[in-house]
């Protein structure tokens, strides 16, 4: 939806009108990508497998930055990004990144946080 403001019928966040919660993949048809992606923005965090560093994008590649190496385990902090159903639409950007731990059984923590999954049809 590039330049267009968002609202309810593009994505899923905060008081836009879907309730106050996660909805199901692509129930937001109006806001799919050129290319029919769905749910790119909002509705859940996408956990990312890489350790959040607050510093690590200010020096990163610009391509594919990978993120600091080393294990992840449950305590460790981890990359969310895109911006959920709980948060407001300043937060729908892919380029927003946020974190929290890589442990995801704390909780309410697991509405608002999850995978954006992609099929490529042949």
């Amino acid at each position: 939806w590039g330049e267009t403001e968002p609202n309810g019928d593009l994505a899923n966040y905060f008081n836009s009108g879907n309730g106050n919660m996660s909805l199901d993949v692509g129930s937001l048809p109006a806001g799919n990508s050129y290319l029919g992606a769905s749910d790119i923005a909002g509705n859940v965090w996408e956990w990312c497998n890489d350790k959040y560093d607050s510093e690590f994008y200010l020096e990163s590649p610009g391509e594919d930055p990978v993120g600091p190496g080393g294990s992840i385990s449950g305590t460790t902090r981890i990359v969310i990004r895109g911006g959920s159903w709980e948060f407001g639409p300043d937060y729908l950007r892919n380029t927003n990144r946020s974190n929290c731990k890589a442990d995801l059984n704390i909780g309410r923590v697991t509405t608002y946080i999850g995978f954006r999954i992609l099929k490529i049809n042949p």
